[in-house]
């Protein structure tokens, strides 16, 4: 699940577990980065690349300790087994970062423009990208598609802009910083603990060394002299050194080994231990079926005013929510065959942009993209609909073994909830997806919605559903006789699996010789259906509770902690103990 990949003309960089970073990153340290459980004391100084780290992490050094700067770099890097007070470096997006409501979080936001261009150099400074030749436009082309390390520039932003008015997060501006040091130095005391504000104010001198020691002449002249003078030399003196310094600081060595073959684009197929295929699309995890192209073409669409989403984690009910949203349309009718319900709903993943584009309208755009991916506008609606984990890992399991694009016919389940429980499944990872969502539940055009409250009571989360869409189409299904009848009838998983099921597997398993207009997506998608035939039907079982057939003891012990570590804060655990999940 680590592949080096070249972008077109660009640099060399490393996916993990479908997230791009660099050659110097281990895995086995990244991995173990993202289960690290912050302690009540720890301050997390988060930036997209060249946005200031350094310089942050140097005042916040300087504001722990009175003004004086570290005496070599050693004791910089060295502050779990950190020493501390420290300060947590990383420039992970909100949805990957450890997280702890006792935690402190200060991200510092630079413009994206200074940021490219700081970028570039640094990029083409460092052996491991093997961009020492490279020029500013290609560079700019692969900042521009979000192809660098440490993902798209603007989805980092947003993640924690997000979050910018969070109590246990300070959310800086680079320029500001630069324009008035001082009022920022004071602020970000004042957010480490007002015992270090009032120091700066009250002993004299210490702001002015905060300032001196932060400053550019001194960083060059001796806080960069230090970094440099540290990673040029042996480490045989050194002792108790953690493994993550000895592994980052090797990165000196102009040879950085590979981790597997470079593939030549950023498209590139990758197999978990004993799991499935997937494919690594600009660091995003997806399957054999995605073009590279479409997919690239989704992310870039511009949301039109009357556009409805409909977003899941993958098995979380999805085809269910686009039947019930085509019958609200439509009276209750169900679409006559698979070509009208596939044109009138695409995948916009799969399909791409010029598909949903042409779609008919009124109609929903399916997606299993996480926030921060997601093409945004505050004039479309957003429909999310959230499944309990344990659930989706059994559905998505049989839907793995059932497509041939994932090798993993012969799979068994005890293999795939490894894979499920490292989220290095296709569409990442379960938490990430949900969090990012849940995040932006009160948002006035998202609806957020619970598979098993829609199951528990059809009617009224179908009229509710019809309400966000338009108070016309819940009018209609109140005031026409039959018309909410026949939308609970058809969204039933009877007729589905008899008449909506049925007519896909019979659109997808034929030739499309004498069908015209076909957009190029849904052209793609069929002739991937046809070449990687399915053996299982769209609709399984449609239950709640199916985990119970399928988990060992141990297995739920270590999903429910997970649950509870993860999303323990938010009051999806109240709905899933409401429904016996939990």
């Amino acid at each position: 699940m680590a592949v080096d990949v070249r972008c077109p003309r660009g640099p060399l960089y490393r996916d993990i577990d479908g997230f791009r970073l660099n050659a110097y990153v281990s895995v086995d340290l990244y991995r173990s980065a993202l289960k690290y459980e912050p302690r009540a004391d720890d301050v997390f100084i988060v930036t997209f690349p060249k946005s200031g780290t350094l310089w942050t992490q140097q005042i916040g050094y300087l504001i722990s300790h009175d003004g004086s700067p570290a005496p070599d770099a050693l004791e910089f890097y060295k502050t779990a087994k950190m020493k501390r007070p420290g300060l947590i470096k990383t420039h992970l997006p909100y949805n990957l970062i450890p997280k702890s409501p006792s935690a402190k979080y200060v991200c510092v936001c630079r413009n994206p423009k200074d940021v490219c261009v700081s970028f570039f150099y640094h990029t083409k400074g460092f052996a491991a990208y093997d961009f020492a030749d490279g020029k500013f436009d290609d560079y700019f082309a692969v900042f521009m598609q979000g192809a660098n390390d440490f993902g798209d520039y603007f989805d980092h932003v947003l993640s924690w802009y997000a979050h910018r008015n969070d109590p246990n997060v300070l959310f800086m501006q680079y320029e500001d910083i630069k324009a008035d040091p001082r009022n920022h130095v004071l602020k970000l005391a004042a957010f480490l603990g007002n015992e270090y504000r009032r120091k700066l104010v009250e002993q004299p001198g210490a702001l002015d060394r905060v300032i001196e020691h932060s400053g550019i002449d001194f960083m060059r002249s001796k806080t960069g002299a230090d970094i440099k003078a540290f990673l040029t030399r042996p480490l045989d003196n050194v002792k108790d050194l953690c493994p993550g310094s000895t592994g980052v600081f090797d990165f000196h060595s102009p040879q950085v080994p590979a981790s597997g073959n470079v593939a030549s684009t950023m498209a590139v197929d990758v197999r978990c231990p004993r799991g499935p295929l997937y494919r690594d699309i600009d660091g995003f995890r997806l399957n054999a079926y995605v073009s590279f192209d479409l997919y690239r073409s989704a992310l870039k669409y511009e949301p039109r005013a009357d556009d409805v989403f409909i977003v899941t984690f993958p098995k979380s009910g999805t085809l269910w929510m686009q039947q019930i949203g085509y019958l609200i349309f439509h009276d209750g009718s169900p679409a006559p065959d698979a070509l009208e319900f596939y044109k009138t709903t695409p995948f916009l993943e799969m399909f791409g942009a010029e598909d949903v584009a042409k779609m008919k309208r009124p109609g929903l755009i399916k997606t299993h993209l996480p926030y921060n991916l997601i093409p945004k506008s505050p004039s479309a609606k957003y429909v999310y609909v959230c499944r309990n984990p344990k659930d989706v890992c059994v559905s998505f399991f049989y839907h793995t073994k059932g497509f041939a694009a994932y090798d993993f016919a012969d799979g068994k389940f005890e293999d795939y909830f490894d894979v499920f429980m490292q989220g290095a499944n296709d569409f990442g990872d379960y938490f990430d997806q949900v969090l990012s969502w849940y995040a932006h539940r009160n948002d006035p055009n998202v609806l957020f919605m619970h598979y098993e409250d829609i199951k528990a009571d059809p009617r009224n989360h179908v009229l509710k559903l019809a309400a966000f869409l338009g108070e016309e189409y819940r009018r209609k299904l109140v005031e026409q006789p039959g018309a909410l009848e026949r939308v609970i009838e058809h969204s039933g998983i009877d007729f589905m699996r008899s008449k909506t099921g049925a007519d896909i597997k019979a659109f997808l398993t034929r030739p499309l010789d004498n069908v015209k207009d076909l957009c190029p997506g849904l052209k793609h998608f069929h002739d991937s259906s046809m070449k990687y035939p399915r053996t299982v039907g769209f609709i399984r079982k449609g239950v709640v509770g199916d985990w119970k057939d399928h988990f060992t003891p141990e297995m739920n012990a270590v999903i429910e902690a997970k649950i509870y570590q993860r999303l323990g804060d938010t009051d999806l655990i109240d709905v899933w103990k409401r429904h016996g999940i939990l």
